[in-house]
């Protein structure tokens, strides 16, 4: 608490300490004691045979996010599109996003 009044650097954080008689699941890595690693194991694993893209931790993939469209306006909210094909797909997402912009 004095490094933090004198705005000093804190020291690290202790390293993590584990039981060593816990038993770590191979599937989500969590730790356990005997009796519940017994039945937690025999669980995690049924799950990931029912997920596989579930498995190892590590192994998640993230959805891909968004993609934002860029849509070229004028000062009153016109579209200024020169392809009619991108301009028609664009009329549709913003009607779809009720949004008060139409494509003329």
């Amino acid at each position: 608490t004095q490094v933090i009044k004198d705005g000093g650097p804190l020291p690290p954080p202790p390293p993590p300490t584990y039981d060593p008689d816990y038993i770590q699941c191979p599937y989500c890595q969590r730790r356990f004691n005997q009796s519940a690693a017994d039945r937690h194991i025999k669980f995690c694993q049924e799950q990931a045979a029912r997920m596989p893209n579930k498995g190892k931790l590590g192994d998640t993939k993230k959805p891909p996010g968004r993609t934002q469209v860029n849509t070229y306006r004028d000062r009153t909210g016109h579209c200024m599109c020169t392809q009619q094909t991108i301009c028609g797909l664009l009329e549709n997402i913003i009607s779809l996003m009720e949004s008060k912009y139409t494509c003329i």
